[in-house]
């Protein structure tokens, strides 16, 4: 079951990268808004996550399968659900059966070490997110939800649900408006949520050097977005 897990993660990844190549082509073009390169990077972080859709002609899938490989319906009714399939190393696919038979000892040893490694940044990740939240908690209020704090060294926004705005002790207040403006634009926008899904799915990816590099941009992306909604409302 893990081996079949893997094998089809494997094929999101490719579909991921391939959508992912494209944004960061797009990312150059300085006349697209930021806030629109933005959202776009949604796309690759779904294909991480959705490894199956619907048959249709105008639909991303159908559209990547002609250039790179071949979708397979794993539900053939009344909607059809297709996978695609960039590997194709399977003859059959309910369950995943390998052409070679090596193959099947490669993916269940694949499986293997993609769980430990997967399971072990979330952990990592989830242990510097509540450490660094309790570092935090002797923060001076300042005033609302804007704390001062001589543990940081750029302004920043905390926390998901009752987020917080920290900022270092030596700020100067001549740029305090432009330091809230900007990190109440990360609150509105729930950047950080979509900061724990990045990290969460680049952490179910790891094996993927192009998904670190989309993590990268994608948090680039995010303050400038940020910024060009600041620099919109002055």
């Amino acid at each position: 079951m893990l081996s079949e897990v893997f094998y089809w993660l494997c094929n999101m990844s490719i579909s991921a990268s391939i959508v992912g190549i494209i944004i960061l082509l797009s990312g150059r073009i300085k006349r697209l808004p930021r806030r629109l390169i933005h959202i776009l990077w949604a796309i690759p972080f779904l294909r991480m996550w959705i490894p199956a859709g619907m048959t249709s002609k105008y639909s991303l899938m159908t559209l990547i399968s002609k250039f790179t490989t071949r979708t397979v319906v794993v539900y053939d009714g009344a909607l059809d659900f297709t996978f695609t399939n960039h590997i194709m190393a399977a003859k059959n696919y309910s369950p995943v059966t390998y052409k070679v038979n090596i193959l099947d000892d490669i993916f269940h040893i694949a499986s293997v070490i993609w769980i430990i490694v997967a399971v072990a940044l979330m952990i990592v990740t989830a242990i510097l997110y509540f450490t660094t939240k309790a570092e935090l908690k002797d923060a001076s209020l300042l005033r609302d939800n804007i704390f001062v704090s001589d543990k940081i060294t750029s302004p920043a926004t905390y926390g998901i649900l009752s987020p917080r705005i920290i900022i270092p002790k030596d700020y100067k207040q001549r740029d305090l408006e432009y330091i809230l403006a900007h990190e109440s634009a990360h609150i509105h926008r729930k950047d950080n949520l979509w900061r724990i899904i990045a990290v969460t799915s680049a952490s179910i990816h790891w094996f993927n050097p192009l998904i670190w590099l989309f993590l990268k941009k994608f948090f680039e992306e995010t303050e400038l977005a940020c910024d060009e909604k600041v620099m919109s409302d002055y």
